[in-house]
């Protein structure tokens, strides 16, 4: 398996946010970068004062999570450095659209139940599965 460049989080509560990077650093995934899309200022100033000093963090406030605001992040990956196609894509419950599974690396869509960090076990799982 290729190493994972960049972890998209889109739609992903910010508090759980916190909890899955949590996770996926204990387990063998180390991606290059972190970008976090989120609609709450205050969480998301909280996230990149914790994980800055340990993380290459990017967080952006949208005002939506719908379809409009899913091209602007694919274009931040861009801006950032990142090829689209080499991001693994995490897909919240309070996103207003689908993730973009035709240009990205992988998109998976994390309910509420694993978008916990009860569940980040098996999102490790699934990452290592990945081509």
């Amino acid at each position: 398996m290729k190493p994972i460049e960049v972890v998209v989080m889109f739609g992903v509560p910010e508090r759980q946010a916190d909890a899955l990077i949590e996770e996926l650093l204990t387990s063998w995934i180390e991606p290059r970068a972190w970008l976090m899309f989120g609609t709450d200022l205050s969480l998301l100033a909280a996230l990149d004062q914790y994980w800055r000093p340990r993380i290459d963090i990017t967080v952006a406030l949208l005002p939506g999570l719908g379809e409009l605001e899913r091209d602007v992040a694919l274009d931040v990956i861009a801006m950032e450095g990142h090829r689209p196609d080499a991001a693994v894509w995490l897909h919240g419950p309070i996103s207003e659209c689908e993730g973009p599974a035709d240009v990205v690396r992988a998109s998976i869509l994390l309910d509420a139940a694993e978008a916990s960090r009860l569940q980040g076990t098996a999102l490790c799982e699934s990452l290592r599965r990945l081509p």
